[in-house]
């Protein structure tokens, strides 16, 4: 299944030329929904549990300046 993600802010507060071959991954996992929500990220006919989505991995992202 394929889906669409969107992110209100992501915020790196660091450039990669500080880290080790100058690149880092970047991992995005969904934040667990508590237990009044039933373990699903959103409700009606779009529902979808947290435990269906994979992780996201971005490697070798490059920051600048």
């Amino acid at each position: 299944m394929m889906g669409t993600v969107t992110f209100d802010k992501i915020q790196i507060k660091e450039v990669t030329s500080h880290f080790r071959n100058g690149w880092v991954f970047i991992v995005i996992f969904p934040k667990v929904p508590t237990v009044e929500n039933n373990n699903y990220l959103m409700c009606g006919p779009n529902s979808v549990s947290y435990t269906d989505i994979r992780p996201l991995i971005i490697e070798k992202t490059v920051v600048k300046a």
